[in-house]
């Protein structure tokens, strides 16, 4: 069984999408609502744009219909209580993200599956644990902006060879000193 929290987000994000119509941008709190079923409804509306806002949860869980949402170019997730601690894979199934914003959390890596995402030209994940970058970003060919500042990188060879990256903001990691910023 879910949690009830997590329940209650869920529906708010289902009930917000509908509420919206044709709004593009959607925040989600944990504010109490009703049906659990209008979830998978309300996700599949093709929306492009997505905030995901987490407020004092025990535990952030990102809602599974989440991954249904493949029109979705902008997701960004945010938490003001409990922090995100993982991506789960399935982010690879938003094949049309173009941004990604996960900054303030407690990341520590991203998921290898991020090299599914061929259309992503801007990743923040600034401000959060992360000691390396997975391997497969070097697949992401149309990266114009990656923000990893303020975390415990080493190395930023995944990014090697991203020819349409051109800004990257990495200050405040524990970069060594052979790992410059690839150029």
């Amino acid at each position: 069984p879910w949690p009830s929290i997590f329940i209650k987000a869920v529906i708010a994000l289902a009930l917000s999408l509908r509420s919206f119509g044709g709004s593009e941008s959607i925040g989600v709190t944990d504010r109490p609502l009703e049906n659990w079923v209008e979830v998978g409804k309300a996700l599949e509306d093709c929306r492009r744009e997505l905030n995901l806002e987490f407020r004092k949860m025990d535990e952030v869980v990102l809602p599974p219909s989440l991954w249904r949402c493949t029109a979705l170019q902008r997701l960004q997730i945010s938490c003001k209580g409990p922090k995100l601690r993982s991506l789960p894979p399935d982010i690879g199934k938003l094949s049309e993200l173009t941004v990604l914003i996960v900054s303030n959390n407690e990341l520590e890596c991203l998921p290898e599956e991020l090299g599914s995402l061929s259309n992503l030209r801007v990743l923040e994940a600034d401000n959060n644990c992360l000691t390396s970058l997975p391997s497969s970003l070097s697949k992401c060919s149309k990266l114009e902006v990656l923000n990893v500042a303020n975390n415990k990188l080493v190395s930023l060879s995944p990014i090697q060879g991203l020819e349409m990256l051109g800004t990257i903001h990495a200050e405040h990691n524990m970069l060594q000193d052979g790992a410059a910023l690839p150029l």
